[in-house]
């Protein structure tokens, strides 16, 4: 065995694409975060539960979940968790995070899209869905929400969409 979850929730995995390391989110009775390659570490506690990782740049970006359902993220900075940013509007709470054109994209439980770029978090679009799932292939950010039977597809400046 590898790594040994302790019958935990997997919150999320990533891998940093820099030096191809997956890196592990769990929940459970202390919420942390662990690189598995190249060696299997543990690398810090989170105080709340997580709801996704993901990197902007090298640096490792991790959403929680608050009590009152607004966002709270954080960034590893190779030595401790600091909070990055929070927002109070209702259903804020970030569920998917992805990294596109430079910026960081945030997915809120309210079907709001924010932008973030290390200076500032910028609405992009609001959808009336919660997000499924953000993903880039480094050309365009797709977009799924749940129960929506369409894809939404944004090459930087404009949404187009797909029915599935």
């Amino acid at each position: 065995v590898l790594f040994d979850l302790n019958n935990d929730d997997v919150a999320d995995i990533v891998v940093q694409k820099s030096n191809d390391t997956v890196w592990l989110a769990k929940n459970g009775e202390q919420p942390s975060v662990y690189k598995l390659s190249p060696v299997n570490s543990f690398v810090t506690y989170v105080n709340e539960p997580i709801n996704c990782i993901s990197f902007y740049g090298d640096v490792i970006y991790i959403s929680v979940q608050t009590s009152d359902s607004t966002a709270l993220v954080y960034r590893w900075t190779g030595f401790v968790l600091e909070e990055v940013f929070s927002m109070s509007e209702t259903d804020s709470e970030i569920t998917n995070m992805h990294q596109f054109n430079n910026k960081l994209f945030l997915g809120c439980k309210n079907g709001n899209l924010y932008s973030y770029d290390e200076r500032s978090l910028s609405f992009v679009k609001s959808f009336g869905f919660q997000f499924m799932k953000l993903y880039s292939d480094n050309s365009l950010l797709y977009v799924v929400l749940r129960n929506a039977k369409k894809v939404f597809i944004y090459d930087g400046s404009n949404f187009s969409e797909v029915q599935v």
